[in-house]
């Protein structure tokens, strides 16, 4: 019994000594801060995720500033296909220090957020334009413009709160995920809620709203509603 602890004691020593070593190599120590420009033009749609710190402003300027760590700018991926901007590290893995991107654009069309980021769109006015939002991962954006129709597709615990107006405004909510707009007024609107999601929308004509899972939508104003319940959900007027 002896002999079998004298083994076993280096063994742990050993187990522990490469535990210890490896958390300290995963530790990225202080922030090396670095800032850099990115000259990408002509773009009207966004795809990002990696967890970061957004913001999205309408200008006439085409512009991208991305600051943080030096070390994880120096693992960004930032190119163009077609029409959209994309975003991206080279690796994966956990990073201890944000990343913040300021990009200024003339027209926003399309958006994809995943991966826990943190996006802000604000100061777009295209009332005879569409905007296509998708959030997942757990990502929480904001939205603050006016479009003629704005359809968003949330999952994974995103959340969205939209403030501005819309003639429409086209929803699907999954997986525990949040929309908050009664901020942002619309003619018409589809939500679409499951997955204990739960939905807040401000409507004047017309709402069709279809809630499962233990979903609930909540509606201002006074629409004609056409709503379809299941799985203990939920469609009420605020």
């Amino acid at each position: 019994m002896a002999k079998y602890l004298h083994l076993c004691v280096p063994a742990f020593l050993l187990a522990l000594t490469f535990v210890t070593t490896s958390c300290e190599r995963e530790d990225p120590g202080p922030l090396q801060d670095s800032e850099r420009d990115y000259t990408e033009t002509d773009f009207d749609r966004l795809e990002m995720g990696n967890a970061f710190r957004v913001t999205v402003e309408e200008s006439s300027i085409y512009s991208i500033h991305i600051r943080g760590d030096r070390r994880n700018l120096d693992d960004l991926d930032v190119h163009k296909s077609g029409s959209t901007l994309i975003i991206r590290f080279d690796k994966d893995g956990s990073r201890k220090h944000d990343t913040h991107i300021d990009i200024t654009m003339p027209k926003l069309r399309a958006a994809n957020f995943s991966g826990a980021s943190v996006p802000i769109i604000k100061g777009f006015n295209e009332p005879e334009d569409a905007l296509d939002l998708f959030l997942s991962g757990a990502t929480k954006a904001q939205l603050d413009a006016t479009y003629n129709r704005v359809k968003t597709v949330l999952s994974g615990a995103s959340e969205l709160i939209m403030t501005g107006e819309a003639d429409a405004l086209d929803t699907e909510l999954s997986g525990a995920s949040v929309l908050s707009a009664f901020s942002f007024p619309v003619r018409t609107a589809t939500l679409n809620a499951a997955g204990a999601s739960s939905g807040q929308v401000r409507v004047s004509e017309e709402l069709n709203a279809v809630a499962s899972g233990s979903s609930s939508i909540l509606y201002r104003g006074d629409p004609e509603v056409n709503a379809d319940t299941s799985g203990n959900s939920s469609v009420n007027q605020d």
